[in-house]
């Protein structure tokens, strides 16, 4: 018998895609894409990095030519994961000022397991300087590979590797999803729209800009994984509190 339901395999697997952020070398990229396919992985977004070059990048994309031929490359980290449930960003920095929650790749994949269906981004910083500042605040969560303090940075398709070997262990086997399916980042955004303009009319950024107010609702919402009944919900609620608070005004209650 099969160790692994391999009809379920793929269909979870699809579930995943990497990016690459501003990529410099295209051997790193050949490298990630073999990485990626010895695990399941097809997906591969390119931001930011138009003059890679691909035919260094085939040299090294060994028996994954097919994931590095469908690569898709786009001009931002928004449009790479604007459909994508959940966001990670690999990084070797962290701490609560770099981002809220960090997860080793092992706790990312068993999280991932947790949730319903939905797409699943695995960002990953350039070779020289990692992910911006900018970019691991657009991601929901941040995710690291425990190294060695003498070298703790590791090699770009190394890291790829690693990630991709988690999430094929948990989503390799007939583990199955549960859960009702999680919004994409395009529609959190909306909800997360609703929530920022109703604290913003109640002041409650008069002393504050509301950018990580926003990040922190963000990625709450984005780690819970809302399903479309519960973003609808909570959209639906701070509209209400606003237009609530819209009336009070009108009629002289509220100052």
């Amino acid at each position: 018998m099969a160790l692994y339901d391999t009809a379920h395999m793929a269909k979870r697997l699809e579930d995943f895609r990497v990016v690459l952020c501003r990529p410099m070398d295209g051997r790193n990229v050949g490298a990630a894409c073999r990485a990626m396919k010895n695990m399941g992985i097809t997906s591969l977004y390119i931001v930011d990095a138009p003059g890679i070059d691909l035919a260094a990048a085939a040299v090294l994309a060994v028996h994954a030519e097919d994931v590095l031929e469908k690569t898709v490359s786009v001009g931002s980290l928004d449009a790479a994961v604007g459909d994508c449930g959940l966001v990670a960003g690999f990084t070797r920095r962290t701490g609560r000022f770099r981002k809220f929650v960090t997860y080793t790749a092992a706790e990312l994949a068993a999280a991932a397991a947790e949730r319903g269906p939905e797409r699943v981004a695995l960002v990953f910083g350039n070779e020289i300087s990692g992910l911006s500042e900018a970019e691991i605040a657009r991601c929901h969560v941040a995710a690291a590979i425990p190294s060695s303090p003498d070298c703790p940075s590791l090699n770009l398709a190394q890291a790829v590797q690693v990630a991709a070997y988690e999430i094929y262990r948990v989503f390799g086997s007939d583990t199955g999803a549960g859960g009702a399916a999680v919004v994409p980042d395009s529609r959190l955004e909306k909800v997360v729209d609703d929530v920022e303009s109703t604290l913003d009319f109640l002041g409650f950024f008069r002393n504050a800009p509301p950018a990580y107010t926003r990040r922190l609702f963000r990625d709450i919402m984005a780690r819970a994984g809302l399903s479309e009944w519960e973003a609808d919900w909570l959209s639906r609620t701070f509209v209400k509190i606003r237009g609530h608070a819209i009336r009070l005004c009108r009629e002289g209650r509220v100052r």
